[in-house]
Order: C-alpha cells, then sequence, then structure tokens
C-alpha cells in the first residue's frame, strides 16, 4: 500500500524521501487528542509562537503541544522551582 501510495505521489512529482519522513513522523507521534484547553496569551508571544511554527514548518497547535510537553517534563524534573522562575520573571515584566 505504501509502496503504491510512493509510486502515486512520484508520478505526481512530489519528493518521496520527504513523503517517508512525514509518515514516519506521523506514525511515531500519533496520538489520542480528545479535549482542548482555551486561554489568553499576548499578543507577542502568539507572534513568536507563531514564527516558530512558520520556521519548523508545524501548525501553531504543534508547536504549543511540544512546548507544553517540555515545560510539563521540566516541572517533573525541578518541580515549583520550574513553575515560580517563569511566574516571576512575568510578573517582574508586567510591572514595568
Amino acid at each position: 500500500m505504501v509502496w503504491s501510495i510512493a509510486i502515486l505521489w512520484y508520478t505526481l512529482g512530489y519528493n518521496i524521501n520527504i513523503f517517508f519522513s512525514k509518515a514516519v513522523l506521523i506514525k511515531s507521534t500519533a496520538m489520542v487528542k480528545d479535549t482542548r484547553l482555551n486561554f489568553r496569551i499576548g499578543s507577542d508571544l502568539r507572534s513568536e509562537i507563531e514564527g516558530i511554527a512558520v520556521r519548523e514548518g508545524r501548525s501553531v497547535a504543534q508547536v504549543c503541544d511540544a512546548f507544553l510537553r517540555a515545560g510539563v517534563e521540566a516541572y517533573r524534573k525541578q518541580g515549583s522551582k520550574f513553575l515560580q522562575k517563569y511566574i516571576a520573571r512575568n510578573r517582574s515584566q508586567i510591572s514595568q
């Protein structure tokens, strides 16, 4: 099945290597997303995240998911020190 799709893509002019790397990526990162999380952020942070998504060739949702997972992992390792460091930094930026 994969070979027939690859041949079809090749005949349509697509790069097969990109197809296979995306197929492997999709297989290895497939997960069930069964809920939503909504919150407000500053426009500067949104612009940064959108820029990262464009540079990485990913969706904003994928970038946010990766950052949230990395933050949760860091929190597991460092505990509340990790979170307090960023909360204190945000408070000082707001008060300026």
